[in-house]
């Protein structure tokens, strides 16, 4: 298939369900920026973020092989995986952290993950 243009509505699904999801999770405490740029032929979607400064930037390319809504807001809450990932992946790629860092971290994202799940199970 032929990718697409991203219209503006195309983005804004992008954006209001990143908003949603982002608010469903309590991923509190991110400065969150959107862009609508041509990202590598790859990839339909990215994030960047920047665990110190707690900025994250969702981008959607310019040209997507994403045809409906709903396979926009499943590349959504990909993207938005990565950003509940950030500090882990941070940690990762740091040449020197501490097994310490490693444990608190972990038991962050084991809780907010916990904490995700209880909430899906109770609105299921």
């Amino acid at each position: 298939m032929k990718p697409k243009i991203t219209t503006d509505a195309d983005f804004d699904i992008f954006k209001t369900e990143i908003q949603r999801l982002i608010k469903q999770f309590h991923l509190n405490g991110w400065n969150i920026y959107y862009e609508n740029k041509d990202n590598d032929n790859t990839c339909n979607a990215s994030v960047v973020t920047d665990v110190v400064t707690r900025a994250a930037t969702f981008r959607l390319s310019k040209k997507i092989f994403l045809y409906t809504p709903d396979e926009i807001k499943e590349t959504a809450l990909h993207e938005v995986c990565h950003l509940i990932l950030a500090d882990i992946d941070d940690l990762a790629y740091s040449r020197f952290v501490s097994k310490e860092e490693i444990i608190k971290e972990s038991e962050r994202t084991t809780n907010l993950i916990a904490n995700i799940l209880t909430e899906l199970s109770r609105n299921s």
